[in-house]
């Protein structure tokens, strides 16, 4: 994995209310693409979200605080495309990724999904807020409810 520091960053760094926040963003080779987003999702699964992308070079918010549902790598003809599920019937595609790169917070938890794509779209995927996945009991409030009472 190759891993960029926040100077390497224009419009796309990272932003959380009024601070900058420098992170850390690693490149996820194209190979590792497919396992990294079943994972990443996996791990990911329901914690709070807003979509960002970037547009004329400037930051655009998509979504605020919708739940992560998954993330995949799917093959489209030729090429492939990664979609991103999130609650409430929510979907993301990027078709034809280029690159496909995690943020992370000082302390090494992950902060955000970047995926770029052929025809020069940006999309971050950050959350709102973070911990090491080890660090929760791996169930959420919804899940919590569910099944036979």
């Amino acid at each position: 994995m190759r891993t960029l520091t926040h100077e390497t960053r224009d419009a796309r760094s990272v932003h959380r209310g009024d601070l900058f926040e420098p992170a850390e963003t690693t490149a996820i080779p194209a190979v590792e693409w497919q396992s990294f987003l079943e994972r990443f999702g996996r791990r990911h699964r329901a914690w709070l979200t807003t979509v960002h992308g970037v547009e004329q070079g400037m930051p655009v918010t998509r979504a605020e605080s919708v739940p992560l549902e998954s993330v995949a790598l799917e093959r489209r003809g030729y090429d492939y495309l990664v979609r991103v599920m999130f609650g409430q019937g929510l979907s993301l595609c990027a078709p034809h990724p280029r690159a496909v790169r995690v943020q992370h917070t000082d302390d090494g938890a992950e902060w955000a999904l970047e995926i770029d794509t052929a025809d020069g779209a940006f999309i971050r995927v950050a959350f709102r807020a973070t911990t090491q996945p080890d660090q929760l009991d791996g169930l959420v409030p919804r899940e919590l409810n569910t099944g036979p009472h």
